[in-house]
C-alpha cells in the first residue's frame, strides 16, 4: 500500500467518514491474487487499524454473465481480435 493511500485513509478517518468503498480501478477485468491481497486484505486492515468503519470491496467484473455476454457480442461484431 502506498504512502498516499495511508495518508488518504488518515484524512478520511479524521473527517469522520464512516466507510470506504474500494473499487479496483486498475483497468483489470478480473481480480488477481495480488490485487485481492493488497486491496481486500492489506488496505482493509489498515483502514480498520486507523479506526475507519465499514470497508466495502467492489470486485472486478470477473465472470459476471453480463460482462461475458458483452465480450461475446464485441467479438462476434468485430469478427476477430487484433
Amino acid at each position: 500500500m502506498t504512502r498516499q493511500v495511508l495518508d488518504l485513509f488518515k484524512l478520511f478517518v479524521s473527517l469522520g467518514i464512516p466507510s470506504f468503498k474500494s473499487q479496483n480501478i486498475r483497468f483489470f477485468v478480473a481480480d488477481c491474487l495480488e490485487t485481492l491481497e493488497e486491496v481486500n486484505i492489506r488496505m482493509r486492515e489498515q483502514w480498520q487499524r486507523l479506526g475507519g468503519g465499514e470497508f466495502i470491496f467492489i470486485p472486478c467484473l470477473n465472470d459476471n454473465p453480463e460482462w461475458i455476454e458483452a465480450m461475446k457480442d464485441i467479438i462476434l461484431r468485430d469478427g476477430e481480435i487484433n
